[in-house]
């Protein structure tokens, strides 16, 4: 199943003649699509005070390692989970009516 996924990104120029680069946009909001199944593992992320964050959580994909996505640690354990549809009718025994 696919996802997809709010990430923070940073912007950056082209490396100068000695290799440095300068940040152009910081924290620019963008959207990355996966499949569920590359999700190896979900994490919750703590800042410099030891606060838990609640609204990001850091995953790990197959392809391209330690992502932060601005998605909760529960909310993304909703997205993978299939979806059941359930098709049919209740009926009940006659044998244990009362």
């Amino acid at each position: 199943m696919n996802l997809t996924l709010k990430i923070k990104d940073n912007f950056y120029t082209e490396p100068d003649k000695k290799g440095r680069v300068k940040i152009i946009k910081k924290d620019v909001v963008t959207t990355l699509d996966i499949n569920s199944t590359d999700i190896v593992s979900v994490s919750q992320i703590v800042d410099d005070n030891g606060n838990l964050l609640r609204d990001f959580s850091r995953l790990f994909i197959k392809e391209m390692g330690p992502v932060i996505v601005n998605h909760s640690v529960n909310e993304i354990k909703r997205m993978k989970e299939p979806k059941v549809n359930k098709i049919g009718f209740k009926t009940k025994n006659k044998n244990n009516k009362k």
